[in-house]
């Protein structure tokens, strides 16, 4: 048996002194978790003691892409385990049967250089006897991706303890690998951003049972092992074309688990998705199409248009729906298509799955929406195609897509049948990050402020899977998403598994001079790194903290941050403005004059620094007073030089001397709500923020949070509800509850002129209305690592009844504002500090638990327990 060792590299990170003003003197020295800190990680089932298994794959396995294999290993057990526990991960993905019941899929979005693996509790699937493990597995092939590696490959080992023997199965030659014949490698990808591929079945050629134990697998071949730059098979080894290793291994190589590309296996750090079936149930169009191809159906790729469908016209959101019957009978005329369209009420990340039969050869079409527009089913809306496509057997067949889509329709097409396709069954399998701790938001006195709150926590549910992404269409986890989807998260749900490891995966992939990727894990080659990028992963980091408490984590991240920060000082000028930065930069989709020095983009630079330096200061490092002197330049240059009084509003940037003739509500909402605004300044830009002049450039769905900022720093909560309806009441007319990429679905703006675009009813930016609204709204603020220190306001709001639950690490914390009272649950170990000014209580007035307040403090601290405050409000 072999050892494999695992060695760590002690490094040490020098820091140079920030350009101009900034300079540090850091001493970094890297810690284990403490207890405190494990307790903040996913759960989890630790890692092998050694990896004895090997990357293994097909023998006969082609360079390209698109390939999918099966594998298997069958072997006995003396008795049923009384333990067992499988670590397994794939190139690109994997689906792992044992004995015939599918257990898992996976693995979590990584890198080849941090392969994720995961760790699975497979004992109740095991028996005495003959036992089988059965794993499908794809390999892309193909960039841009964002968890592609350069080559295919498996790496499982089971380890269990049965009748008090240990024993251990990895993967190796014993196993048998062979390409799936059922799969057809000539599919297209879904879009041009994922790599993921139209299943296109054919049922005709798959193994029957091929996971079950009774399976007879001699005609396979024994799987290939991995090796650096090829594969040895029993006939020897072969070289893997654009996979090249030199000097070449030695004939007596061993096969490693930590094996070029996979230089480091890294035990998931998110926990498992949950899975469940959503059954097709709810018709709400059937017809029959008129097709000319059906008459003479076509496998070869050169027909993987999926012929394209005439428009279906469904009916209005909620009417014409219908029980569909079990079977669905479907197709048999000739020349003719049969199509059925249904409504599962809200969009499902998910696996299309059917129970079907029906005649050999012929054609079912399984495409799926999140939503229609102008009533009309499209298949191709978000530049995507979301379609499988079934080459039936003439059996009664279970089949699953191997790549989920996001559903709300599901349509079938039968096309082809020279007899009935029988549907027995239609459903998603829908995945989902597993929740807890729920917040709430409620305001009876604004209904759809409520209905804001939870399209907010919606929309981070639908974007949710792996990892916070952006939307269905790139599903990428971009920093900007992140930080925004994170904020709306832990006040909705209280995670902070997602957020830590992003923070980790980008940080993974920094660049030497400190520069941060647009999107991580990287595997495509296209590094991207953009402006923003950089501060909004420093404002994630600083908010991990607040809303974690993990120390070190935040502690591991510290090198980083401080090249991040190193990078961003090198580029600003003597003013302290990144004036045509090497970076391009983002913020929204909207048409704004990104020349010169950027108003938005400078005014996010002094948050950024704002955010480092109070991580430094909670973290007892040095750095902070110069971080937040440079800041402070900041905003003077900007409120100085950027000021435009005629029209009491901050131009778009200052160019060679010049400022920009443009304007827009991006630079004077954070103006405002970066506290960058003079008083005299906001006052003159708050009532332009209400109602934009026409030649201000607005800002989109995903930056108009700043202006709710601006408006709710200053007292106008109202008033900004009041935009926030206005802006977003439409979102709801799909009906999945969620809020959109943009303001219409059919179009941007990012030239300044409508352009035909479809876009996303989900995104992650989006997200941030949980956090928002409890904090403007409701008053609650955290505001010490850990959520230990909370600030609470009386709300500038003429609500009078609201009610709010924000989950911390220790429990639940409750706050419920009524006309004169207060109630409030604080959980275990931690402060509230009720702002007693913003009460506005009449003089003598405020009783505390039943008590008379006298202290005459400006604020009071409540802690663990449950508090009732009464007075009488002037």
């Amino acid at each position: 048996m072999k050892t494999v060792v695992k060695k760590t590299c002690a490094r040490r990170f020098a820091h140079a002194a920030l350009r101009h003003t900034l300079t540090f003197t850091l001493t970094l020295t890297f810690i284990l978790p403490s207890v405190r800190a494990a307790e903040l990680l996913p759960p989890r089932i630790a890692g092998p003691a050694q990896w004895t298994a090997h990357w293994i794959v097909a023998p006969e396995a082609p360079a390209g892409t698109n390939l999918m294999f099966l594998a298997r290993r069958s072997f006995t057990l003396s008795s049923a385990p009384e333990r067992a526990v499988l670590y397994i991960t794939a190139d690109n993905y994997y689906q792992v049967f044992v004995n015939g019941v599918f257990v898992r899929r996976g693995p979590a979005r990584s890198a080849a250089h941090h392969q994720s693996y995961d760790a699975l509790d497979v004992a109740s699937f095991l028996r005495a006897g003959k036992n089988t493990l059965a794993v499908r597995f794809h390999h892309a092939g193909i960039t841009p991706a964002y968890r592609s590696g350069p080559r295919a490959g498996l790496l499982a080992q089971l380890e269990w303890t049965a009748g008090g023997v240990s024993g251990i199965l990895g993967t190796d030659p014993q196993w048998k690998a062979v390409l799936d014949p059922a799969w057809d490698r000539g599919s297209p990808r879904m879009n041009n951003w994922l790599n993921t591929f139209v299943d296109v079945a054919d049922l005709r050629k798959r193994p029957d049972s091929w996971t079950s134990p009774d399976f007879n697998d001699a005609a396979w071949p024994a799987a290939g092992s991995n090796l650096p730059g090829g594969v040895r098979t029993a006939e020897g080894t072969k070289a893997v074309p654009g996979i090249s290793w030199w000097p070449s291994p030695q004939p007596d190589y061993v096969p490693q688990a930590i094996s070029p590309p996979w230089v480091n296996l890294v035990s998931r750090e998110v926990p498992l998705l949950v899975e469940s079936t959503v059954p097709a149930t709810r018709t709400v169009l059937t017809g029959r199409l008129e097709d000319p191809a059906a008459a003479q159906p076509r496998t070869e790729a050169a027909a993987y248009r999926f012929d394209a469908l005439p428009p279906l016209k469904l009916p209005p959101l909620g009417e014409a729906s219908t029980a569909s019957p079990e079977p669905l009978t479907l197709g048999g005329a000739p020349g003719q298509s049969d199509v059925v369209v249904f409504d599962l009420g809200e969009v499902h990340n998910g696996y299309p799955r059917l129970d079907l039969e029906g005649p050999a050869g012929a054609i079912v079409d399984v495409l799926a929406t999140p939503y229609v527009l102008n009533r009309t089913f499209d298949p191709t809306i978000l530049n995507t195609f979301a379609g499988d496509r079934l080459i039936l057997s003439g059996k009664r067949e279970q089949w699953e897509a191997f790549f989920f889509k996001p559903t709300r329709y599901l349509a079938l097409v039968v096309r082809g049948a020279t007899s009935p396709v029988r549907i027995h069954h239609a459903s998603v399998t829908r995945i989902d990050y597993p929740w807890n701790r729920p917040g709430a938001f409620a305001a009876p006195g604004n209904p759809w402020l409520e209905r804001f709150w939870r399209a907010g926590a919606k929309t981070v549910e639908v974007i949710t899977t792996d990892a916070y992404t952006d939307n269905y269409r790139e599903r990428r986890q971009y920093p900007q998403t992140s930080y925004y989807a994170a904020r709306g998260n832990y006040a909705a749900f209280g995670d902070t598994f997602l957020q830590r490891r992003y923070l980790l995966q980008n940080a993974e992939e920094q660049e030497p001079d400190g520069a941060l990727g647009g999107y991580a894990p990287v595997t495509d080659g296209r590094f991207m790194p953009f402006l923003d990028v950089q501060f909004f992963w420093i404002m994630s980091w600083r908010d991990y903290l607040l809303y974690s408490g993990d120390d070190a984590t935040t502690r591991r991240l510290l090198p980083n941050a401080l090249r991040v920060m190193q990078r961003l000082a090198e580029q600003t000028t003597p003013d302290g403005l990144l004036t045509y930065p090497v970076y391009p930069y983002w913020i929204d989709h909207a048409y704004l004059d990104r020349r010169g020095a950027h108003f938005t983009t400078n005014a996010l630079y002094a948050l950024t620094l704002d955010d480092c330096a109070q991580t430094l200061d909670w973290l007892g490092e040095p750095g902070a007073p110069a971080l937040r002197e440079a800041a402070a330049r900041i905003r003077e240059t900007l409120r100085t030089k950027l000021w435009v009084p005629a029209r009491g509003l901050f131009a778009e940037n200052l160019s060679e001397g010049k400022l920009s003739p443009r304007f827009s509500e991006h630079a004077n909402a954070i103006a405002v709500a970066a506290r960058i605004a003079t008083p005299e300044q906001t006052s003159a830009i708050l009532p332009k923020l209400l109602k934009l002049d026409a030649d201000v450039v607005p800002a989109t769905s995903l930056f108009v949070y700043w202006t709710m900022a601006a408006l709710c720093l200053e007292g106008r909560v109202d008033a900004a509800a009041a935009m926030l309806q206005e802006r977003f009441d439409h979102q709801f007319e799909t009906g999945n509850g969620t809020l959109w990429e943009e303001w219409h679905l059919d179009r941007t703006y990012r030239q300044g002129v409508r352009e035909k675009n479809s876009r996303a009813d989900a995104q992650g930016e989006c997200g941030i209305f949980p956090e928002a609204v409890t904090r403007w709204v409701a008053g609650l603020e955290p505001v010490t690592p850990g959520q230990r220190d909370f600030t609470l306001r009386r709300p500038a709001t003429a609500l009078r009844d609201i009610a709010a639950t924000w989950p911390t690490p220790r429990g639940n914390l409750r706050v419920t504002w009524s006309e004169g009272a207060l109630a409030i649950d604080v959980p275990v170990d931690t402060t509230v500090r009720l702002n007693l000014e913003s009460l506005r209580a009449a003089p003598g007035s405020l009783r505390i638990d039943g008590l008379l307040e006298k202290s005459g403090q400006s604020t009071l601290p409540l802690t663990t327990g449950t508090h009732r405050l009464t007075f009488q409000p002037r």
